[in-house]
């Protein structure tokens, strides 16, 4: 097998997932709005990607996430309440530990963290397109080296990015704005 997307009939991406821990049972999950909105409006099929927890070390997870990554034409990293921890995303640790507080609801997911850091550096390897929503898009930032504000409002820059708690928690996910496409850009040129 070689190192590069697979290009045949209907493209096939794959979704990052979320780790939900309930009565003590760990649940991977995922909106059902992403699957909608990438089956309706990309035309494109599914894959869930699930979460990791530290069993092994990352370079067996690298390569059991690039066998079936190479199968997949583009990765897309949802959205989540958590707040991403950054030292997952620590290339030289090449280990994790398991911690209590792995998965706590709406503030921590580490088993999202390394499968995010595992996906981003096999979709970098096989050169494959990645599209980060909300948490997703503060993911690709921190393994790119960028740095995150705890608290986005206090920099005073940038558009608040809050749930409107007065709708329904389901209709808080519908889409809520319209992207601007730049002439010239590889976006411009798909569609």
């Amino acid at each position: 097998m070689t190192d590069t997307p697979r290009h045949l009939g209907s493209a096939v991406v794959g979704v990052t997932a979320n780790r939900h821990l309930h009565d003590g049972v760990h649940r991977d999950w995922l909106r059902r709005r992403y699957i909608e909105a990438l089956t309706k409006h990309a035309s494109v099929e599914c894959v869930i990607l699930p979460t990791i927890d530290p069993d092994l070390p990352c370079d067996a997870i690298f390569q059991r996430l690039r066998d079936l990554m190479r199968r997949l034409d583009g990765l897309v990293l949802t959205g989540d309440e958590s707040d991403l921890d950054p030292g997952i995303f620590d290339r030289n640790g090449g280990t994790w530990a398991l911690a209590e507080d792995d998965i706590v609801a709406s503030r921590t997911d580490r088993p999202r963290d390394r499968l995010s850091m595992v996906a981003l550096m096999v979709a970098e390897k096989l050169d494959m397109p990645v599209l980060g929503i909300c948490r997703g898009l503060q993911e690709m930032n921190v393994y790119r080296g960028g740095t995150l504000h705890e608290d986005l409002s206090l920099t005073h820059k940038g558009i608040s990015h809050r749930e409107n708690t007065d709708i329904p928690r389901d209709e808080q996910y519908r889409p809520v704005h319209t992207v601007k496409v730049a002439s010239g850009g590889l976006l411009s040129s798909v569609i």
